[in-house]
């Protein structure tokens, strides 16, 4: 369903009445069948030494750059999401990774991992990857060497804590910004256990080169308290020196004796302390926050043509309803546009610190959220929370979910920017998914958290995982407490 620019009054209110029974909190249901072909990019599969990649020739209109910086130590054995993760960036030649391998020694980087275009890796020992620190922070505190000496000793203490790589994760883009594109507009950081949705469609290319801070909520996500914090595993910034010297200016960086005397900051800086200085104490920094993130649902789906969820469960799937969802999410339909619309209702919001009564990883007092105050219906909507310029108000707007929805045969089916897989890659059937890059003409779908199965381009199965029916205990948290606010409907054909 090819749609452009801003669907009629008339057709969004039919949409909304549509759609409202299901989507009131959080749902998605399904989709007819075109077999996966691209009328604009040739694609070309080759093996890498995880498996068949597609190479992308674009021809989609030019758009600002984006480099992803992600840190990786990699194993003895490969992840097996390794190589989806890979795929699903190739498939996006809107955005260069750069990856950076740390490595304990010299020559232990043997094989790159992709054969990708838009995939630049570097390797670094630990020694190398902790003295680019050191030259970036002292470069800015004019360090002596006696100076240079106790940085050194605090980094490398410290980085035998931080695991995931958050302590300098804002700051990125100055310690390796050697190996940037110059061309880079956008900045950002993601974890290898995610899958990239389709940028070209998902990614708000016409308001982000108008903010600092480009970060994402959970989607569906209809609690009326929505956190403001930049995630951990994907999260965007203007690539300037300007917006780099703000996030340079949290204070255990903005001086020598600042450093060596602050404590060490939290495993989940990013997501607590680093978050709590950018969208409350800083009212420098502008920021938009988005839906963007699956975040759970009955059904998710995922191509290298972008990321679905709906709310259709596997024992109503046939080979026809299967055919019917492939029609939908790998079709090549042109993204909405304008992000925001006429029919968009923007209003006041606050950014508040205390009262937050939603679940936390991280102590309370460094939660940031905002109280929306909408109904049921207004919460169904597509949501963006924002300071638009330095030192302004925060608001909150909502745009007709009606826009972006794809709705075939009685279902509905949303699309998203990407999909964590914090949860499934723990579990056994998650495991069992070939170790190797999909086929580009093949599409993984991911039941209610408990297996996965991959269709061919006519909808036959050709993998199942088998089902686990015993998860993870946060993962058995993280469901019940989704299912006890929110109520599944699947529309009536």
């Amino acid at each position: 369903m090819a749609r452009k620019g801003i669907l009629p009054a008339s057709a969004l209110i039919l949409l909304s009445i549509y759609t409202l029974s299901w989507y009131s909190h959080f749902g998605l249901p399904s989709l007819a069948t075109i077999r996966h072909q691209s009328n604009s990019t040739e694609v070309e599969v080759k093996e890498s030494i995880l498996g068949p990649v597609v190479q992308a020739e674009e021809s989609t209109p030019s758009r600002p750059k984006i480099t992803i910086i992600a840190i990786w130590r990699p194993p003895s054995v490969p992840p097996s999401y390794l190589p989806y993760f890979f795929q699903s960036v190739q498939a996006n030649p809107q955005v260069n990774l750069l990856l950076v391998n740390v490595v304990k020694a010299d020559g232990d980087c043997d094989r790159t991992h992709s054969n990708a275009t838009n995939i630049k890796e570097i390797c670094l020992t630990t020694r190398k990857y902790l003295a680019l620190h050191v030259d970036f922070l002292c470069k800015r505190w004019q360090c002596s060497d006696p100076d240079r000496a106790l940085v050194l000793d605090k980094i490398t203490k410290e980085h035998e804590y931080d695991y995931v790589h958050s302590t300098f994760r804002i700051l990125r883009s100055g310690i390796f910004g050697q190996w940037i594109d110059p061309q880079t507009t956008i900045w950002g950081w993601c974890d290898l256990d995610t899958y990239l949705g389709n940028f070209e469609r998902a990614f708000p290319w016409d308001i982000a080169p108008d903010f600092d801070i480009i970060a994402f909520k959970s989607q569906p996500d209809p609690r009326s308290q929505q956190l403001l914090f930049t995630r951990g595993h994907m999260a965007f910034f203007r690539h300037s020196p300007e917006v780099l010297d703000k996030l340079h200016s949290y204070p255990t960086y903005t001086s020598l004796g600042h450093f060596l005397l602050s404590d060490r900051l939290r495993e989940d800086c990013e997501e607590s302390q680093f978050s709590n200085y950018m969208f409350l104490k800083n009212h420098n920094f502008t920021f938009l926050h988005i839906e963007g993130m699956i975040d759970f649902a009955y059904t998710i789906v995922l191509s290298v043509d972008g990321a679905f969820y709906f709310n259709l469960p596997k024992d109503e799937i046939t080979h026809e309803v299967r055919q019917s969802v492939l029609s939908v999410v790998r079709s090549h339909r042109a993204a909405v546009n304008p992000t925001f619309s006429e029919y968009g209702v923007e209003e006041p919001s606050e950014a508040k610190t205390s009262g937050y009564s939603g679940w936390l990883w991280f102590p309370a007092d460094l939660a940031v959220y905002v109280e929306t105050g909408w109904n049921e219906h207004q919460r169904s909507e597509k949501a963006y929370f924002m300071r638009r310029t330095p030192g302004g108000p925060v608001t909150q707007r909502r745009e007709p979910r009606g826009r972006y929805l794809q709705i075939t045969d009685g279902f509905v089916a949303d699309e998203a920017l990407y999909k964590h897989f914090q949860e499934e890659k723990r579990t056994d059937w998650f495991k069992r998914l070939p170790r190797h890059a999909w086929n580009p003409a093949h599409t993984y779908i991911q039941w209610d958290g408990k297996e996965g199965e991959i269709w061919d381009a006519e909808g036959n199965v050709v993998f199942e995982t088998g089902r686990d029916e015993k998860l993870p205990d946060r993962r058995n948290h993280n469901i019940q407490r989704h299912r006890t606010t929110t109520t599944f409907v699947k529309h009536s054909r």
